[in-house]
């Protein structure tokens, strides 16, 4: 067989059952009698053995593990599984193994209960709501930085109350889709913002996505207002709704009351649709409400938010990286930094992360993992560096770290439709020299994560540790369901280890 020799292994097999059943007791001869004991040996042969033995007097057994691999805690939550597995296939020996959960009701109650104990307030209103009381508060305030321009809190309020009523007289109300298609511009913001301050929700649409996408987004949605720009209106397809150009128009606009208008929306009515590639290539559109962005951004432990933060907005307004940029921004009176272009290199990053302001960035871990090799200085004046959307590269978080001591690494996880984050993880000063993976660590505020085998039940510690805290690893499903209005979203695949992950919010 020639099997690959490795001295930390036995080349064969690594695990292996012992059961001894054979008739016992004491071998008599003449003059002689023989009787077995127990050894008492103190290394292991292999990773982990289990050996069992019958006699008259029942079943016993013993647990023999490499201790560099297992603990004893792990090794005793494997024996009551094993235990736990025996009790119920006896009571209900023609159940399938599939439907006999190794947990018991005390280990059941630990991972549906006492893990999940995350329901934390967070007040009942509207982003719009929120915006408006920080508007209220410093009007001065600086909102949007884009180039040499800025715009305040109190005229980011006042031109968005402008286009709400603009659009209210179109028809925009509650649970209305509207389409905004806008470069990266203080006018984008303004029309975000007025879209909710309506009483509808917001479909970003990305003028760089092909024809054929678009125009299903648009129609999917069911899209009858489309707000773009002279630059971008001649790379949409033709819609049947009503297209303005911000731009064209905003002298007739800017005729509109500065007041806030009357608006119906609820904090369980939708403030966008985003559509996810969806893991069969045909675009899933996820609904997400007011509630479910207040929950996400209200109150937070996983990072700090208030108003001497500037939050750069760097993601693609299409990508739901964007929610906790703009939204963590405005509705805690901060700044938002925007950036111009499309995908920011090191250099430009160093460029616009200059110190003297209190940096929160949020990255992809591809781009994370560029900058950190091209130009990990870059990133020198930022104060919480969000990173996320795929496993994290350990060698590239190990240098971050050695080389940027005073930014603070935050490891972001969870579907669009779980409102951007459903795990969040705080990485400490050093990551481990044995680290294998980074964790995504547990459940933010206001969410239940569950992670779950093929016949949705829960699966052991263990296997929690390497799904729920670990890396991910290929073949399993992410459910997410939203818990603020019953409404039923979409489910995306995922990379995942060690059974399915379901994400309630609530």
């Amino acid at each position: 067989m020639q099997p690959e020799r490795d001295l930390s292994r036995s080349p064969l097999f690594q695990v292996k059952l012992v059961l001894q059943n054979a008739p016992g007791g004491i071998l008599k001869m003449e003059n002689l009698s023989l009787s077995s004991a127990a050894g008492e040996g103190h290394t292991s042969k292999y990773d982990l053995l289990l050996a069992i033995s019958e006699s008259d007097a029942g079943i016993g057994g013993a647990l023999e593990y490499n201790s560099d691999l297992f603990d004893k805690a792990s090794m005793e939550r494997l024996q009551e599984h094993f235990q736990q597995l025996l009790r119920a296939v006896t009571a209900a020996p023609e159940l399938p193994l599939t439907q006999i959960s190794m947990l018991s009701p005390a280990e059941r109650e630990q991972l549906l209960r006492e893990w999940n104990q995350t329901a934390t307030y967070f007040p009942p209103v509207c982003l719009h709501e929120l915006f408006a009381e920080q508007a209220r508060q410093r009007p001065e305030a600086t909102a949007l930085l884009y180039e040499d321009e800025q715009m305040s809190y109190g005229e980011l309020e006042r031109r968005a109350n402008q286009l709400a009523h603009h659009l209210q007289r179109l028809g925009v109300g509650p649970e209305v889709v509207v389409g905004i298609c806008l470069e990266r511009t203080p006018q984008m913001i303004v029309a975000l913002l007025a879209v909710l301050k309506a009483g509808g929700a917001y479909l970003p649409l990305d003028p760089e996505y092909p024809l054929e996408r678009l125009s299903f987004m648009l129609e999917d949605a069911a899209v009858t207002v489309l707000l773009t720009e002279v630059a971008v209106v001649e790379r949409l397809p033709a819609h049947w709704g009503y297209t303005f150009c911000l731009d064209e128009e905003w002298e007739q606009i800017a005729s509109e009351s500065e007041t806030t208008p009357a608006c119906a929306a609820m904090p369980e009515n939708l403030a966008y649709v985003m559509y996810t590639s969806g893991s069969t290539g045909q675009p899933k559109g996820v609904m997400i409400t007011h509630r479910n962005i207040v929950r996400l951004l209200w109150g937070v432990s996983y990072a700090h938010l208030d108003q001497e933060q500037t939050i750069l907005q760097l993601a693609p307004i299409s990508f739901d990286a964007s929610t906790f940029e703009v939204w963590g921004a405005l509705l805690h009176g901060a700044q938002l930094q925007l950036y111009k272009g499309r995908v920011a290199s090191a250099a430009e990053l160093g460029e616009i992360l200059k110190p003297g302001r209190h940096w929160t960035l949020w990255l992809t871990a591809s781009l994370f993992n560029a900058v950190v090799d091209e130009q990990v200085q870059a990133l020198a004046a930022v104060e919480q560096l969000l990173v996320g959307g795929e496993a994290l590269s350990v060698s590239h978080i190990r240098q971050a770290q050695q080389e940027l001591p005073g930014v603070q690494l935050l490891n972001g996880y969870g579907p669009t439709e779980g409102t951007t984050f459903s795990c969040c993880y705080r990485l400490p000063g050093e990551v481990s020299a044995t680290a294998e993976s980074i964790p995504i660590g547990g459940p933010i505020a206001n969410t239940e994560v569950y992670i779950l085998d093929e016949e949705l039940e829960p699966v052991p510690v263990e296997c929690q540790a390497r799904s729920t805290l670990a890396a991910r690893g290929p073949g399993a499903r992410v459910f997410a369901t939203s818990g603020a209005d019953g409404r039923e979203v979409h489910s995306r695949s995922i990379q995942r280890a060690c059974g399915r992950a379901a994400v309630s919010q609530r």
